[in-house]
């Protein structure tokens, strides 16, 4: 366990599509923030009109539906979370090839669609591995901000918490009580053992 009697020191890495920035920002820093002596690092993706962006699929508010993160939004990231370290990416379209195989992916992890046409699966399946490689290179994006700070100022974090700009998190996040070994996340039901991707300490 950490030092009980100051504040741990925390590494917060954001990464990905700038979504909700200004409507989720205030609970990140109440309940991750500010729970610990933090600093920022995030990484984003510039708006691209002509690669398609996964929004919202929310009907109770649809005009988020097919919204595209603008450059408002980088702004907003900038400005909310002062970070320590920041990089813009172009988008890439990691599902520009004309052939994708996923395997038996949509089976196991995506019953919702498994009546749907060819057609419709081989739309989907791009989806997922656009998203699925978005999200990983922009993890390793900020991760390598992150490292290199820690290697040029010399700075030394208890934690390093990951996550994403549209996280809601209800309640604070309680540093003292976590052990310094392995990697924290939120349990989901996740299948095959793995790990979501809305925060993992």
């Amino acid at each position: 366990r950490i030092n009980t009697l100051s504040k741990p020191k925390v590494a917060l890495l954001l990464s990905g599509q700038p979504r909700y920035v200004r409507q989720c920002f205030p609970l990140i820093k109440q309940n991750i923030i500010d729970q610990a002596d933090t600093d920022v690092f995030c990484q984003v993706w510039r708006p691209n009109p002509e690669i398609p962006s996964k929004f919202s699929t929310d009907t109770v508010d649809p005009k988020w539906v097919g919204y595209q993160p603008s450059e408002a939004d980088l702004e907003a990231v900038k400005t909310l979370y002062r970070p320590k370290g920041y990089v813009e990416m172009d988008q890439i379209d990691f599902a520009s090839q004309s052939e994708i195989n996923i395997g038996d992916s949509i089976n196991k992890y995506y019953q919702g669609i498994k009546d749907a046409s060819s057609e419709d699966k081989k739309a989907y399946a791009k989806v997922m591995v656009r998203n699925s490689l978005s999200m990983f290179a922009g993890i390793k994006a900020v991760h390598d901000i992150y490292k290199n700070c820690v290697r040029m100022a010399g700075i030394k974090y208890d934690f390093i918490a990951r996550t994403r700009y549209d996280l809601i998190p209800t309640r604070p996040i309680d540093f003292n009580s976590l052990q310094c070994v392995g990697v924290a996340y939120e349990e989901m039901g996740q299948p095959d053992g793995m790990i979501s991707d809305w925060l993992n300490i």
